[in-house]
């Protein structure tokens, strides 16, 4: 998987596409990926530096 900077209005779209409005406000689903991307490098960084 290829990972990249998502714009908020990206992730906004890409949300509103998959999910009801009501279920994931667009803040809490920014604060979600946002954790998610942090893990993700935390992990590259660890695999690549050793």
């Amino acid at each position: 998987m290829l990972h990249r900077e998502v714009s908020e209005e990206e992730l906004r779209r890409y949300l509103a596409e998959r999910l009801p409005s009501y279920m994931v406000p667009a803040r809490i689903a920014t604060l979600i990926i946002n954790q998610v991307r942090n893990i993700s490098m935390r992990r590259w960084t660890m695999m690549y530096w050793g």
